[in-house]
């Protein structure tokens, strides 16, 4: 079938779509086939830019893309875009008769791969003449495009399962993958971005192409390799670096949103826009190795022990990201993870502080726990509804030092064979995913992927803060070993021997008193 329009022209002529420069470059060079060299001299340097300096490219490495964006550039948007210009002109001969060729999409979330979809559907819709091609009812999940030529071409989410599973069994004209570099499997929490990419890769028909798009995160994802191993000398893929302000720095909303970024957190701005790897020293901060040992197949939420102390840890979120708690116990020297809980808003509707203090309440309540240790975000608007339900908000140890003691305490437990996990997918992927990186002057600073709605670490802030409060109980003669749990209540902070006239508490600073009857503290 012969090409009536290049991609770019399609975009512009048939969609309506106006590219920056940067963005025309870009995609003139992926999508349409132009070798920088042959570029005015303008656009050449924008392609220096983003794809190193590179005049010829191998047609062998133009069939992948691997693009590390900055947030804002339309990277999901013009990539899916490319898909729909594919599914109308790749030659589909090859297929047997009644076979179907599929424009894939996968991403670290269903959500996000549903995203992707819409933009697809929409471009479809944008015009009558497009419109007519959808033939059925679209699904969340897919729809279905009858070529004039007759040939389908169905587009589709596909899960990030283990071993490339649902990237199996298709011939793809363009193939998509989001986020590439947060490519988890939903169900284990382990990357599986390298069993998308072989499982799908072999599977593009001839004339089809493949594109990894992602934000910056760390060195050791397949999407970084490609870019590393490619920019400036493509072999294995076409690898390009398209900073935010680069290819949309025309545009003074998108310079004050990086500005302000920038002067919230700069670490997080380079990463974002600026397509920073974390790198120069970053690591991942938890073994994965010892993340495996530690979980056991114990069932949530579990039965608080007798012989044990208890804490729990919140992060509270109500807009863009998640809440979460999560409760644990401490018999002799092993933690185990009792019971948690992870609140997601919709899109459009934020979770209620009430509603979320309500169910961190109900998880409290069978383990006995009257005291939930949270930082500084959202604690005082969260603490009138914590008092309803006669719960005691508990400040983290606070800024860059107390949340780095936090994790090391965590992490040691956890390197020692002392902290038990359950086969929980959310929270083993959230503790893959921390990174740890030096700061100029000594220390490090710890971060986790911003996945929005789909979690910013929550699940990680909760569990240790509940270690790191578990772990500064003392233990005390005030109650005996062997005690019936229903006479006992026992918390990071606080513990009651209903038998004795006093009880004991444990100061923020970690010594040990009897308060009396009448409040009045002694040794």
């Amino acid at each position: 079938m012969t090409r009536p329009l290049a991609f770019t022209d399609f975009c512009d002529r048939v969609l309506g779509i106006r590219f920056t420069p940067a963005q025309r470059v870009l995609w003139s060079v992926f999508g349409d086939g132009v070798d920088p060299a042959d570029l005015e001299a303008g656009d050449r340097e924008l392609a220096i830019e983003l794809f190193g300096a590179v005049d010829r490219i191998p047609p062998v490495a133009r069939k992948v893309l691997a693009l590390m964006k900055g947030a804002r550039i339309g990277g999901t948007r013009f990539g899916i875009t490319l898909g729909v210009y594919l599914a109308l002109t790749v030659d589909l001969s090859p297929l047997a008769p009644g076979e179907r060729a599929f424009v894939g999409i996968t991403a670290p979330s269903m959500s996000l791969s549903r995203q992707a979809l819409r933009y697809a559907q929409g471009a479809f819709e944008s015009t009558r003449e497009l419109k007519r091609l959808i033939v059925g009812t679209p699904s969340k999940d897919s729809f279905t495009i009858r070529r004039p030529d007759g040939c389908e071409v169905e587009f589709k989410v596909l899960a990030a399962s283990a071993r490339g599973t649902e990237q199996r069994g298709a011939w793809f004209v363009f193939f998509h993958l989001v986020e590439a570099s947060f490519m988890r499997d939903p169900d284990t929490g382990v990357a599986n971005d390298r069993d998308v990419f072989k499982a799908a890769r072999p599977r593009v028909m001839p004339g089809g192409q493949m594109l990894l798009e992602s934000t910056a995160w760390t060195e050791e994802s397949l999407h970084f390799q490609l870019v590393d191993k490619n920019r400036g000398a493509p072999t294995t893929a076409l690898a390009a670096v398209a900073p935010t302000l680069l290819l949309r720095g025309s545009d003074p909303d998108i310079r004050e949103l990086v500005a302000q970024e920038r002067e919230r957190d700069e670490e997080n701005a380079q990463r974002e826009f600026d397509c920073k790897v974390l790198s120069g020293g970053a690591s991942v901060y938890f073994d994965h190795e010892a993340i495996k040992l530690a979980v056991q197949p114990i069932d949530i939420p579990m039965t608080r022990p007798a012989e044990s102390v208890a804490a729990a840890g919140g992060d509270f979120a109500f807009v863009s990201n998640a809440s979460a708690f999560v409760a644990v116990y401490r018999v002799g020297t092993i933690i185990t993870v009792a019971d948690l809980v992870e609140l997601r808003p919709a899109e459009g509707k934020p979770l209620k502080p009430s509603k979320v203090m309500g169910t961190f309440g109900k998880h409290c309540k069978p383990l006995g726990i009257t005291e939930l240790v949270v930082d500084g975000h959202a604690r005082e608007p969260m603490r009138e509804h914590a008092e309803k339900l006669h719960i005691t908000l508990r400040s983290a140890p606070e800024g860059n030092g107390g949340k780095v003691a936090m994790f090391s305490a965590t992490k040691t437990e956890l390197n020692e064979g002392r902290l038990v996990l359950p086969d929980h997918p959310g929270l083993l992927r959230q503790l893959r995913e921390v990174v740890k990186r030096p700061l100029s002057g000594g220390g490090v600073s710890i971060t986790s992927p911003n996945r929005g709605r789909a979690g910013h670490g929550d699940l990680v802030s909760a569990l240790v803060a509940a270690v790191h409060a578990v772990m500064r109980v003392r233990e005390y003669d005030g109650i005996r070993k062997g005690a019936p749990s229903s006479r006992v209540n026992r918390t990071a902070s606080r513990f009651v021997d209903t038998r004795s006239p006093g009880f004991p508490i444990l100061r923020p600073d970690g010594t040990l008193v009897m308060l009396g009857a009448k409040g009045r503290a002694y040794r």
